[in-house]
């Protein structure tokens, strides 16, 4: 069954429009100066008493926050990449900004991100000639481990304060009243996340890659929730292959 057939397209007010737009713009400057605080070793590796490894691909280290890190201690999971990639900045953004349902198919299944399926629900801004990585849209997805989101995501490239360029990806879990779920015909629960990859060129022919995730999961079984995340950190080893 095509789950996405029975997901029709928003239309935002123009206060909604604005106000996810803004969002977007937030979430960009707030992960760009996480990015810019993280404490790193002076080998580049993620702080020990904060992040403990749980992946190693190629490039690429995945850490998750240890529960104890902080004196509250963290209200959702975290995960963090840290990681290097080939190639430019425009040519990582050209493989990251997908407009279309179709260019999303393609994505998944050129990095196995476990997407089953996804719906392009709206879009709040287009690329332009003079900004082709600029986009952000609501989106719906499906992922292989029955759970779905929806979520705004916002793609593009900013100048720090440092003139450096950085490219990000974010994805941001929203809510629309209007948007049904599948949980109770279907078992499929519609579950929160936060995620922003940073870009930012290294090397003539290196990009340094942050990925911070955020997830928020409804089971109080701690080695459910646990499972689930190794099961993220996975498809992120795997991305970082890319």
């Amino acid at each position: 069954m095509r789950f996405s057939k029975l997901l029709s397209t928003l239309e935002p007010t123009k206060q909604d429009a604005t106000m996810l737009h803004n969002l977007a713009e937030t979430l960009a400057t707030h992960n760009i100066e996480q990015y810019n605080t993280l404490v790193v070793t002076k080998d580049g590796l993620a702080d020990p008493t904060r992040w403990r490894e749980v992946r190693r691909r190629s490039g690429a280290r995945i850490y998750k926050e240890r529960l104890w890190s902080t004196k509250q201690g963290p209200t959702t999971p975290q995960l963090l990449l840290l990681g290097t990639l080939e190639g430019n900045l425009e040519d990582i953004m050209y493989g990251v900004v997908a407009t279309t349902d179709e260019a999303m198919k393609i994505k998944s299944a050129c990095t196995n991100d476990g997407v089953q399926e996804s719906k392009l629900l709206c879009e709040i801004l287009r690329p332009t000639f003079e900004d082709p990585f600029r986009h952000i849209s609501v989106r719906w997805r499906l992922y292989d481990s029955k759970s779905d989101f929806v979520s705004l995501d916002a793609t593009g490239i900013v100048e720090t304060a440092k003139r450096e360029r950085v490219g990000y990806n974010i994805s941001h879990s929203v809510a629309f009243p209007e948007i049904p779920t599948f949980e109770i015909e279907y078992g499929i629960e519609r579950l929160n996340m936060s995620v922003c990859s940073l870009y930012r060129q290294k090397t003539p022919t290196t990009i340094e890659c942050y990925v911070r995730g955020f997830f928020e999961f409804r089971t109080k079984n701690e080695m459910i929730g646990n499972l689930t995340l190794q099961s993220i950190a996975s498809q992120w080893a795997v991305f970082s292959r890319k």
